[in-house]
């Protein structure tokens, strides 16, 4: 079926078509040519539009896969979206999304049943406007379609009210199906404020808003940090009831509160019985010191040189936003990296580039290189690198790689595997030996030992490995025992990977003869079905290191971290004189004269950029005190040991607590005063994070030369944070703002750097750390975050709660498709005038037709050629009596007078037409020089 859009464009055709015979041009085929191009004009501002059958519907299914929803939810799911998938026809399409924090496809619009759910979406949060939005995109523009929400309603993120509109727009309906836990007798705490920020020993209310479901008896706790400072017992009435405590804090920083209740009767939700706040104290923050030791005489220095310091082991040592946002800095004192994980120091390590924070490193036979920090998440932090040198090495090493290979190890964990034991040979040099042994039900040697200077070589063999059966550990250690009695150093070490169990045998023994050989044995354990019993006593008994991860991509870096350790010539174990170089009065503030011996250091080098204050006097000239800009933070490199056994000379030194102290307090950095022109505030109101920017405004102009840039840095439990950048906007005349939405449990701390007019660098403040006091999801359902909001979407939509899963297709018409040929026309159009201006110019197109035209009026026709030839005239008979008489034939080039002669043949008359074109064409050529 074909219609016309806009049919008032076909008047236009009477106006062209009197032009188009009025102005006519030379030639019958410009003419035709010319007609054609104004027919398609109209035709296609008309809007020509052919009908079609249209599509198979689409349904999106939007699933809630959130940490509120039941156990057993995905099962669920995937039965309803099973029952769903049975009733398509077939033109119609399925897609599937899953949602929580983020949203992932997890099916694609396709006529097939679903797969199940494999993406990670982030359980503590419910971004379902998000979600829905992402589901209208997949249903066609020209096509029905329908969105079916399986969800508990407790939304987080925007509002469903757009979202609402955006799919009404869409003439698309959202459905939806309730899946929530039972919320009877649902005891929950539905707020806990605090003050934004306070003064030191200044007095705050803490204020708690329960809800409870009947009358009862309450249990309340308290907490501030891990010191519990307030509990008891309380009766309230069903409904709401208010706590309220009074505290103070007597320094500055962050001071954490945690307050947890419980009721009477069992309750079907326990997330909602904690809540967290954080109030921030104004003033100078402290440092935080981190040592293994129970009382660090650090700590008594920095303290005796004017610091706030507050010293915990590494088992203290949180590491999150919230604990570090509590601190200008923090001093780490010969700890080694595997003290803390992964997740930890990539914590400080964004603390100090995104939120303006501070670090000090100090060294000894545990901490830089020897410590395993060597491409962990502190190293580009650090003004000193730590890599491995060929011409630093004073032992060379004998190293044996002993890989699992089973058939549990195939795919990302073998591939890792390779990628660490390649990278184990790099870090090498050609006076050390290593070789290669891997091992499934029975051990292979992958590389002999032999010199690491045949590093293509040995890496050739280890891209070659592949995975295969059992796992049997024993017979790999073997091989590499046997491997090791043909080295001919005296430092020898074993890696040995494993993600599985192995049969029983003496492995201890074995590690026993190893030790006899002078070889250190170090473990790695990878994954849950690993034996870490097995491998942590082998690592004990082999004076080695035990390594543990669930992540196949930290191999590596674990690996690199265990050689590292092995080179012990990274801590340079002697006296070593040192001297001050021309940075040190600049970066500390004071000259310090001669600068006494150092028992030991951590050799490294210095980075690009940054500052060296002391450096060591031997033949490696390696720094001893270094710093730089790290970000938006600091971070300072003291490579000898601050307290121990290789401290050296410098522990005698009347400056060295004001070095020390120096040190502490540049890391730390300085309070950014904002003037009396700007203040920064931060307001938590309905999971959103208000940062406001207010100006004087009595000043003339605004204090900074750009729009003030916020890094916000966001850190979930479990996982390293995420930073990003805005700038902040102006919401009125003397103000600027902007909102951060905050999710689940995760902790922010937004820092504002603001450039003022005539000053050299950025003025950077860091505001207090926020967080919620749980993830909105679990709030009570009596709020507006529950079911009624799924019902408000689906009625503000269109659409219906679903329980016929299977009979949403019949409800579905197929809506026909309108193509709009105004394009195509167009098209056609502007080839045709092309080819009508090719042939005013050439009238090539004439020639053509005229050319098939004369072809076909000389080729004869079949009636022609079935005529018979004519009968040549018969000689008259002679008459009796008479005799016959020849006839005398006519004289030459005399006319017979019985037969007149014919006619000269006629010469073609359009040969004649196309000769004289042809000439006058090749004179116009001639005349304009063109080639004819």
């Amino acid at each position: 079926m074909t219609t016309l859009l806009e049919p008032m464009w076909l008047l236009l055709a009477l106006p062209l078509g009197v032009a188009v015979w009025l102005w006519r041009v030379p030639g019958f085929g410009t003419q035709v040519l010319r007609s054609i191009v104004c027919l398609l004009v109209v035709a296609a501002l008309a809007r020509v539009a052919v009908v079609l059958p249209g599509h198979g519907a689409t349904v999106v299914v939007v699933a809630d896969r959130s940490a509120s929803m039941p156990e057993g939810m995905e099962q669920r799911q995937s039965e309803l979206i099973a029952t769903l998938a049975s009733g398509m026809r077939t033109e119609d399409r399925l897609a599937v999304l899953g949602f929580g924090r983020e949203v992932r496809v997890e099916q694609s619009p396709e006529h097939q049943p679903f797969g199940g759910f494999v993406t990670e979406v982030g359980s503590d949060a419910s971004n379902i406007a998000e979600a829905v939005e992402a589901g209208l995109t997949m249903v066609p523009r020209d096509g029905e379609g329908r969105v079916i929400v399986l969800s508990d309603g407790r939304w987080t993120g925007r509002d469903l009210s757009q979202t609402a509109g955006r799919a009404a727009g869409r003439g698309i309906g959202v459905d939806y199906r309730v899946m929530e836990r039972p919320v009877v007798n649902d005891l929950a705490i539905e707020r806990l404020d605090g003050p934004a920020r306070v003064t030191p020993e200044q007095e705050f209310l803490v204020a708690a808003t329960l809800r409870a479901p009947t009358a009862q008896q309450v249990r309340y706790e308290l907490s501030r940090g891990d010191r519990v400072i307030a509990g008891g017992t309380r009766d309230v009435a069903a409904g709401q009831s208010r706590l309220t405590f009074r505290d103070a804090v007597q320094s500055a920083g962050t001071a954490s509160y945690t307050l947890r209740i419980r009721g009477e009767g069992d309750d079907p939700q326990l997330e909602n019985n904690t809540a967290r706040l954080l109030v921030g104290v104004e003033g100078r923050r402290p440092i935080l010191l981190v040592s293994e030791k129970a009382d660090p005489p650090l700590a008594r220095l920095l303290r005796a040189g004017g610091l706030d310091v507050s010293a915990i082991g590494p088992s203290g040592f949180v590491g999150d936003l919230g604990q570090l946002g509590g601190y200008s800095a923090v001093v780490l004192e010969d700890v080694p990296a595997r003290s803390f994980g992964n997740t930890r120091l990539a914590n400080m390590a964004q603390w100090v580039q995104h939120a303006g924070g501070g670090l000090l490193m100090t060294g000894g036979p545990h901490s830089f290189g020897a410590g395993g920090y060597f491409e962990g998440p502190l190293d580009p932090v650090l003004p000193v690198s730590m890599e491995l040198r060929q011409e630093h090495r004073k032992l060379a090493t004998a190293m044996v790689l002993v890989i699992d290979r089973s058939g549990s190890m195939s795919g990302e964990p073998l591939a890792m595997a390779r990628e660490a034991s390649i990278m184990a040979v790099d870090m090498l040099t050609p006076v050390d030996e290593v070789g290669v042994v891997i091992f499934d039900g029975q051990a292979n040697i992958a590389s002999s030992l032999q010199s690491a200077g045949n590093a293509g070589a040995i890496k050739h063999d280890i891209s070659r490995i592949q995975s295969a059966g059992g796992t049997n550990l024993h017979s790999g250690m073997v091989a590499a025992r046997n491997m090791l009695r043909a080295a001919t150093t005296q430092n020898r070490h074993v890696i040995v990977l494993s993600d599985g169990q192995t049969p029983d045998a003496d492995h201890l023994g074995l590690v026993d003869e190893l030790r006899q050989m002078n070889a250190t044995v170090s473990t790695v354990a990878l994954g849950a079905g690993v034996d870490r019993q097995l491998l942590e006593g082998i690592a004990q008994r082999g004076a080695g290191r035990y390594y543990e991860t669930m992540d196949a991509k930290q191999l590596p870096r674990l690996f690199a971290q265990d050689i590292e350790i092995i080179a012990r010539s990274t801590f340079i174990e002697e006296l070593t004189p040192v001297a001050s170089a021309s940075n040190f009065r600049g970066l500390l503030g004071w000259s310090p004269g001669d600068v006494p011996a150092v028992g030991g250091y951590g050799l490294t080098y210095l980075r690009e950029g940054a500052q060296l204050a002391i450096r060591t006097r031997d033949e490696y000239e390696a720094p001893l005190l270094a710093a730089w800009q790290a970000g938006l933070g600091r971070a300072v490199a003291y490579t000898g040991e601050a307290d121990g056994e290789f401290t050296g000379p410098i522990a005698q030194w009347q400056e060295v607590g004001d070095m020390m102290t120096s040190m502490a307090r540049w890391a730390a950095g300085e309070d950014n005063d904002l003037g009396d022109d700007m203040v920064l505030t931060q307001q938590l109101e309905e999971g959103r994070l208000r940062v406001r920017l207010h100006l004087d405004p009595r000043s003339d102009g605004p204090p900074f030369t750009d729009l003030p840039e916020l890094t916000i840095l966001r850190g979930h439990p479990g996982e390293g944070p995420v930073a990003e950048q805005v700038n902040m906007a102006y919401i009125a005349a003397d103000e600027l703002g902007y909102d951060v939405t905050l999710h689940g449990a995760e902790t922010v701390i937004v820092t504002a750097s603001i450039q003022r007019p005539g000053q050299n660098g950025e003025a950077v403040v860091a505001g207090a750390p926020v967080t919620l006091p749980y993830a909105p999801e679990y709030a009570p359902v009596t709020t507006r975050r529950g079911v009624e909001s799924l019902r408000q979407l689906a009625r503000a939509s269109g659409g219906v709660e679903r329980l016929d899963m299977g009979g949403v297709w019949s409800e579905m018409s197929r809506r026909p498709r309108m193509v709009d040929l105004s394009p195509y026309l167009l098209l056609i159009a502007a080839v045709v005038f092309l080819l009508e201006v090719f042939e005013r110019r050439t009238g090539h197109v004439t020639n053509v037709m005229k050319l098939l035209r004369r072809r076909r009026v000389k080729q004869p026709s079949q009636s022609d050629a079935a005529q018979p030839a004519p009968t040549p005239a018969r000689p008259a008979k002679a008459q009796p009596g008479q005799s016959a008489r020849p006839v005398a034939a006519p004289a030459a080039g005399v006319a017979s007078a019985a037969k007149p002669s014919a006619p000269p043949p006629a010469q073609d008359e359009g040969g004649d037409v196309l000769s004289a074109m042809d000439q006058a064409r090749r004179k116009a050529g001639q005349r304009t020089r063109r080639r004819p």
